[in-house]
């Protein structure tokens, strides 16, 4: 598949959008971490496997809701050039985008889970987030062009 200059610009400003996001997503996940680290309640676990933490599942809800909401503004604005217009269409594509997200969201929760359960470096959690992250950036990008923003200026 040979890419045009247009799409390849558009790519790279994805990307690093999703580089920005990344690190609101795992800034947040660490600030989360750090602040209840020492709170009982946080240690414990309500889930079968102790390395998934009350505190490391809200980890995980803190920063993919926070990159989520920074990519949507970040990705409607500036990578696809699409403006805000009357707010059901906003809230619509945000809807779709929310749910194309899930699938990609998925990718990135299976490599931090795993990398939490089967490595026992103490921030292996974020390395496998980081994977993750990348992998779902580039397929979300195809499906962000093709089902969210269709009409944008891009």
């Amino acid at each position: 598949m040979v890419m045009n200059r247009k799409v390849f610009r558009q790519l790279l400003l994805y990307l690093s959008f999703a580089v920005i996001s990344t690190w609101v997503n795992l800034g947040s996940q660490w600030m989360i971490k750090w602040f209840f680290m020492d709170i009982p309640l946080f240690q414990a676990s309500w889930l079968p496997v102790k390395k998934l933490s009350n505190l490391f599942i809200l980890q995980l809800f803190t920063g993919t809701i926070t990159g989520f909401v920074v990519k949507f503004l970040l990705d409607k604005l500036f990578v696809f050039k699409d403006q805000f217009q009357a707010l059901d269409h906003t809230i619509k594509q945000f809807l779709i985008y929310g749910f194309l997200a899930i699938f990609t969201t998925l990718i990135f929760w299976f490599f931090e889970i795993s990398f939490k359960i089967l490595f026992l470096y103490e921030h292996a959690e974020l390395i496998g987030g980081f994977i993750g992250l990348v992998i779902g950036y580039i397929i979300k990008f195809i499906l962000d062009k093709k089902f969210v923003f269709i009409n944008a200026q891009s």
